[in-house]
């Protein structure tokens, strides 16, 4: 499913504004389109969502977001699973997505 925003159609919308990038500028380049510019979630979860942000630790959102979630949109991101992020971008994007958090307390 999610993985077909790696095909090469795709790539151009969904992956390669991304290169190079990290932490806001990552997240609004590739997370946005599917999680909402702020987290408040389109059609997938809202990562603004305080409840979730409490019941998730950093290493789970690591996890979700290098391997992804089987069954759903949610592809692998990570390299070591075939997809385009480093780990260093992958720890910003939870870097990033944890600013929520902290906003809302």
């Amino acid at each position: 499913m999610g993985d077909s925003l790696f095909s090469k159609e795709c790539a151009s919308c969904h992956v390669n504004k991304g290169k190079g990038r990290t932490g806001v500028s990552l997240y609004i380049n590739i997370c946005a389109y599917c999680h909402g510019r702020r987290g408040e979630g389109k059609s997938a979860i809202a990562l603004n969502n305080q409840s979730y942000l409490k019941s998730i630790s950093d290493k789970k959102l690591r996890e979700l977001i290098a391997k992804g979630i089987p069954g759903t949109a949610m592809p692998a991101w990570g390299k070591d699973y075939k997809g385009p992020l480093s780990d260093k971008q992958i720890d910003s994007l939870v870097t990033f997505i944890r600013r929520w958090e902290r906003l809302k307390k």
